[in-house]
């Protein structure tokens, strides 16, 4: 296995096949803030955990129900704020909905688009209408 470090802060993974020796495939690897983290808060529905830090990212984190296996891992699934300031602190205020201040002393709301939510229930296997019933 290849682990690199990028430029932007994200650990990218690649394995060599064990057949093909010329040929390498990337896996799924650990992901985070790079900097501290300054707020963290569970959606109300317990779900996901999302969280803001001095990296100036918000992140979320869900668990990943993969189809084949009965193991469900937790992995960062969104970046929905990347930002030039650092990230103080957040509010969830409703379902998908969230509000973020950082040190420019700017509250921002962010609510997610239709597509995130149907690719949210692919990831976590949450089936559409339970997570749009609210």
């Amino acid at each position: 296995m290849i682990i690199a470090h990028a430029f932007h802060g994200a650990l990218h993974l690649w394995k060599q096949d064990t057949v093909n020796k010329k040929e390498w495939t990337p896996e799924v690897v650990i992901s985070g803030h790079f900097n501290s983290v300054e707020d963290v808060k569970w959606d109300p529905e317990g779900e996901f955990v999302i969280s803001v830090g001095f990296d100036q990212t918000t992140r979320l984190f869900a668990p990943w129900k993969r189809k084949e296996e009965t193991e469900v891992t937790w992995h960062e699934i969104a970046r929905p704020q990347v930002h030039g300031y650092d990230l103080r602190c957040l509010a969830m205020i409703g379902r998908f909905e969230f509000v973020s201040g950082a040190d420019e002393k700017v509250l921002r709301v962010f609510r997610a688009p239709k597509n995130f939510i149907e690719n949210f229930s692919n990831i976590t296997g949450i089936p559409m209408e339970k997570l749009c019933s609210r």
